[in-house]
């Protein structure tokens, strides 16, 4: 089986889009997709929508868990939907609707796929096996990634988060980020990055794709749908680099 992992689309249908038209010709059998897929872009629902068209299954990333649970938050004192990220939270959930919202929150933190070539266990989430706001690191040394997947009995471990790609082998388990389709921090302008596995070899391989799509488009429309994403949210969209 060949599979995709999509990861990180933050509301940038336009980068969606693109990477959609390249898993058309790309041979894959099925698509999943590691979270976050609404906030800080112009089209949340309509990235969603797509997903769901498509019947690409998801995992819910940090931010997808943010959307849902946005009025505990603010009972909470933790995020004020009045100003700064509360107030993107809030566009977003607007934009979404009711149903779309619960959705979100009703995704399961993790997927798992047992190879049928004997590849052994694929394990998709967010961030890390422990948690959805960490993620594995290029530069982490091999005993830190041992540490993050401690006790997951799977072949490979693919997660997203830090919309920074790589895939490596350890300790003869494949630990991979997807990168980010429409939010990556690699410094690339316009560039959509996801990854696919294949097992036909039985073993796992992992190949990181990189797709243009039209940034500016993206940019133009956070100002076109009225969505109150600051300059410093959007200047990622522009710069392919993490806000301060």
């Amino acid at each position: 089986m060949r599979f995709a992992i999509i990861s990180d689309i933050h509301g940038n249908l336009a980068a969606l889009e693109a990477v959609a038209r390249d898993l058309e010709s790309a041979d894959i059998d099925n698509v999943y997709a590691a979270g976050d897929l609404a906030l800080f872009g112009p089209h949340p629902r309509e990235c969603v929508d797509l997903l769901r068209q498509n019947g690409w299954a998801s995992v819910r990333g940090n931010t997808d868990r943010m959307i849902a649970d946005l009025e505990e938050l603010a009972a909470a004192g933790s995020l004020d939907p009045e100003t700064g990220v509360g107030r993107i939270v809030a566009w977003t959930r607007d934009q979404l609707g009711r149903e779309l919202v619960e959705s979100l929150g009703a995704l399961p933190p993790s997927i798992t796929i047992e190879s049928r070539a004997g590849a052994g266990r694929l394990s998709i989430f967010h961030g890390t096996p422990r948690s959805d706001e960490e993620g594995f690191i290029e530069d982490d040394l091999d005993e830190h990634l041992l540490e993050l997947t401690q006790g997951v009995d799977a072949s490979a471990l693919i997660g997203g988060h830090t919309h920074h790609s790589f895939a490596r082998t350890v300790d003869g388990t494949l630990i991979a980020n997807t990168g980010s389709v429409g939010r990556s921090y690699e410094g690339c302008p316009g560039r959509a990055t996801y990854l696919t596995l294949d097992d036909r070899s039985g073993a796992w391989k992992a190949e990181i794709r990189h797709v243009q799509y039209d940034y500016r488009r993206n940019y133009r429309a956070i100002e076109e749908m009225g969505a109150p994403i600051g300059r410093k949210f959007a200047k990622p969209f522009l710069t392919a680099i993490a806000p301060p």
